[in-house]
């Protein structure tokens, strides 16, 4: 997934790396980036990968941390969260599910919107380097004004691993378990196209399981085999549709089209 790794390197991990080239050329570091994509493809996973790149005190938050029934209790606990991390010279906050907390409610902005409107506007003129990283299956949910320039404005589309990255999931999943050697991962790889993450690593689980059993009946060391795969990857349909690919294609061309004419909500 070179193209997505590129972009995460220029956009999110070079800012952290290289801060005086970035001053040099006046080119602003931290705001907000939204991960967004369907479930299963990574969101998370890049996220903690990025935390292991830079030098900076992280905090993955997830909206059940900071939502609360009682008036004010979640906007005081946003304002506690960004407060911690302004106190380090460099952090990360990872909201996943970021439309749990998010969401736009009509004509009218919840408490938790307002609130992280506020901040994040404060976000972009912090001498630290101050990263927000949010995470989202259901981007066309979010509040228009919390992802426009300024404040969540960069918009990352992590879908379906392509080839290699699938390849090397499954590599990552068998690493140190017993294979027959006609096993080829480049070929089931091949054939496991649209499949998410979170689907090879339900496919290699499978076959690992069949393998397992096959042992307890038989009484003697088995291997996985290609059989298992093949019967594995039968049961396993791509969680992630074509239609519903197409539905997160449309909202991308539909902001970068809002964007260019500058009619972003405020």
């Amino acid at each position: 997934m070179d193209d997505l790794k590129t972009e995460l390197n220029e956009r999110v991990i070079e800012p952290f790396q290289r801060p005086e080239l970035f001053a040099r050329f006046k080119i602003s570091s931290g705001g907000g980036i939204l991960l967004f994509g369907p479930p299963g493809c990574g969101k998370t996973h890049v996220a903690r990968a990025i935390a292991g790149e830079v030098d900076a005190r992280f905090f993955p938050i997830n909206p059940a941390s900071i939502k609360s029934k009682y008036v004010g209790e979640t906007e005081k606990n946003l304002q506690a969260l960004f407060d911690e991390a302004k106190r380090h010279p460099k952090s990360v906050i990872f909201l996943d599910e970021a439309d749990a907390l998010l969401s736009a409610r009509g004509n009218r902005k919840i408490g938790s919107v307002t609130q992280f409107l506020q901040l994040t506007d404060g976000l972009i003129r912090t001498k630290n380097c101050l990263l927000l990283l949010a995470a989202t299956n259901r981007p066309w949910a979010l509040d228009p004004a919390v992802i426009r320039p300024g404040r969540i404005g960069t918009h990352i589309f992590v879908g379906p691993p392509d080839l290699p990255a699938r390849e090397a999931i499954m590599k990552l999943s068998l690493n140190g378990v017993p294979t027959a050697e006609d096993v080829s991962l480049a070929e089931i790889s091949a054939g496991a196209e649209g499949y998410s993450g979170a689907d090879l690593a339900e496919m290699c689980d499978r076959a690992k399981r069949a393998a397992k059993n096959r042992q307890i009946g038989s009484g003697k060391d088995e291997v996985v085999t290609k059989g298992d795969f093949a019967e594995a990857l039968g049961k396993i349909r791509p969680s992630v549709s074509s239609a519903e690919l197409k539905k997160f294609e449309d909202w991308r061309k539909t902001r970068q089209l809002l964007s260019k004419n500058g009619e972003d909500e405020d």
